[in-house]
């Protein structure tokens, strides 16, 4: 499966462990993102961001390292002024 990014695309793979299981398959699910192609197994949904989660209606960045609840959210937060020399406004 494919989900469409801003700056990258994820691809979703599902692998089905049946050995050793009598009754239900263990099932582990991988990711990639459109820029490496290197799989990596997804990580199991943290139970405190379950209502962020649920009510977050924004588009996917495709930054897996991003971090889901930024620094300011749901308060202002004061704008940063490019450090004297950077390349911040290029």
């Amino acid at each position: 499966m494919s989900i469409i990014g801003i700056q990258n695309d994820y691809f979703i793979a599902c692998g089905v462990t049946y050995k050793s299981q009598f009754e239900f398959p263990t099932k582990k699910f991988f990711f990639c993102l459109s820029n490496d192609y290197n799989f990596k197994e997804m990580p199991g949904l943290n139970d405190q961001h379950r209502d962020y989660i649920d009510r977050d209606s924004s588009f996917l960045m495709g930054v897996p390292d991003r971090k889901l609840i930024q620094k300011g959210d749901g308060e202002e937060e004061e704008a940063k002024e490019p450090e004297a020399g950077s390349d911040a406004g290029s």
